[in-house]
């Protein structure tokens, strides 16, 4: 014989009536707690867990917008050292002018022709560099003109046809296509740009994920701290119907559970405490849900109270109305 023992967030457990009401008491009271520690302390693991798994995910996408955005040192030692590349030709010319001065007057000839040297070269570049210049506008225009006689070519083929695809048909999509901007090819600096801001986004989200499960570590550090101090203070704890009707367990302690609980049945575990004006106060024995659920999970069950409350409040404008449902 055997009855359904509700407790905690969500638990329950199986306890036989087959005895009497006084160490049945002793054992929900021991049992239902060493089951509540049990379940907080696994929930604190997997937050734990969760974090951890969370922050490795953050260093490894610090580290991706590392190898993006490489840190200004190493980018003013590029610099650095492609200055010096750039100067050594141009530092090389007062060498040798520094030279050909203390050589004396016999070297003022040889300086001159090299002068002149350097001006045939600079003059034959300037030629070649024209040169190339003419020859890439040619090619352009060329391939101007190649372009329009196509589109002449094309429009006289559709003209001799003389088939004007109406909307919905293969033609019409084929021209529609042909119409279309050409893809916007994606510059290495605008790649690195948005992989970077991606990256930051992904950041910010794994932050606000972290932040969150540390304010259920909080709230869950504080239940269990609250679960613990209940249970060693002394208190009278009872059995309830669904119903809320008490079954006032304490009072016929000498007696057999199974002649006043019914087996197969499931009842709420409560404490009872004296309130302002000494009338009995009926408490759950329940654990705060807001510190067991993840985030996801509380929006679903947000989402599950607003329909239960409009539920409630229909039921209310029929007649009788329904209880408001009791926070988990």
């Amino acid at each position: 014989m055997f009855v359904s023992v509700q407790y905690g967030y969500n638990q329950s457990k199986l306890f036989n009536i087959n005895c009497q009401i006084a160490p049945l008491l002793d054992a929900i009271h021991d049992g239902c707690y060493k089951d509540m520690h049990k379940f907080m302390k696994k929930r604190e693991e997997f937050f734990n867990k969760e974090i951890a798994a969370l922050k490795k995910k953050e260093q490894t996408l610090l580290k991706k917008l590392e190898k993006l955005d490489p840190p200004k040192d190493q980018q003013k030692e590029e610099q650095k050292t492609a200055a010096p590349a750039k100067g050594s030709k141009r530092d090389s010319s007062p060498k040798k002018g520094a030279k050909e001065q203390k050589g004396g007057a016999g070297e003022k000839k040889p300086a001159k022709k090299e002068k002149k040297k350097d001006e045939d070269e600079e003059a034959k570049k300037k030629k070649e560099q024209e040169e190339a210049e003419r020859k890439a506008k040619e090619e352009e225009e060329r391939k101007k003109k190649e372009e329009e006689e196509a589109a002449k070519k094309a429009e006289e083929e559709k003209k001799a046809k003389g088939a004007k695809p109406a909307p919905g048909k293969p033609g019409a999509k084929a021209e529609e296509k042909k119409e279309e901007a050409p893809p916007v090819v994606e510059t290495e600096e605008q790649r690195i740009s948005r992989e970077k801001t991606e990256v930051n986004a992904q950041i910010e989200e794994v932050k606000k994920q972290v932040d969150a499960l540390s304010a259920k570590l909080k709230l869950l550090t504080e239940q269990q701290a609250k679960i613990l101090a209940e249970e060693g203070q002394p208190k009278v704890i009872d059995l309830c119907e669904k119903t809320g009707e008490r079954k006032n367990m304490k009072a016929a302690a000498d007696q057999y559970a199974n002649g006043l609980l019914r087996e197969r049945k499931a009842y709420v575990l409560t404490k009872i405490s004296k309130g302002a004006a000494d009338e009995e106060q009926i408490d759950n024995i329940a654990i705060d849900g807001a510190c067991i659920r993840t985030p996801e999970e509380d929006i679903k069950w947000e989402e599950e109270q607003k329909e239960l409350e409009a539920q409630a409040a229909n039921k209310g404008k029929g007649g009788k109305g329904a209880p408001p449902p009791k926070k988990k």
